[in-house]
């Protein structure tokens, strides 16, 4: 008897348990219906995730082009926290080619590809390896190729900084060589 007993009410709470369950779930399910329903709409605009051009990109009559850039990084020059100045090897460097976008004028002040501009950026990484602080070093002599020297410059990521010789934030001077690219697209 005893064991009729326990096995109905086995069954009583089973059959509870179920009925909790299935109305927790229809709860939930007109929940998340009424959410999509009421919610706003969100369009997908990929403008929406480009960087916005500064106030000086626009102003009237300063129109943006593109450009193709070549991009050389030298050896970075690490500061170390007591003031030790380490270079790095000569084969750690990286050459790229970019297409940017420029105000007009700079288009046609910018370097040719025989003569290519160099600069240096004073740059602080943060503890991913990431660019958190950029400021020319030593400038170009042109104000449209600084600009651009500091943006492709905000864009590197250093893998292997911080180190346990260099712990961030990590402090180095970038060398930068820039031109016009050969060719007129990628």
């Amino acid at each position: 008897m005893l064991d009729r007993k326990s096995t109905r009410r086995s069954d009583q709470v089973r059959a509870q348990n179920r009925r909790i369950l299935l109305w927790s779930l229809a709860i939930a399910a007109l929940l998340h219906a009424a959410f999509f329903v009421f919610s706003p709409t969100f369009d997908a605009n990929p403008d929406a995730f480009r960087s916005t051009p500064s106030m000086e990109d626009t102003l009237p009559g300063n129109v943006l082009v593109p450009l193709y850039v070549r991009v050389t990084f030298g050896p970075p020059e690490i500061l170390g926290e007591d003031g030790a100045v380490h270079r790095e090897p000569a084969d750690r460097f990286l050459q790229a080619e970019r297409l940017i976008k420029v105000p007009d004028e700079c288009r046609t002040l910018f370097p040719t590809v025989q003569s290519p501009q160099s600069a240096r950026v004073r740059l602080r990484l943060d503890w991913k390896g990431r660019v958190i602080r950029a400021r020319v070093d030593r400038s170009t002599g042109r104000r449209c190729e600084d600009e651009i020297v500091l943006k492709l410059a905000r864009l590197l990521w250093y893998q292997w900084l911080p180190s346990d010789r260099y712990p961030s934030p990590v402090n180095l001077v970038q060398p930068v060589r820039l031109a016009a690219a050969e060719s007129s697209a990628p």
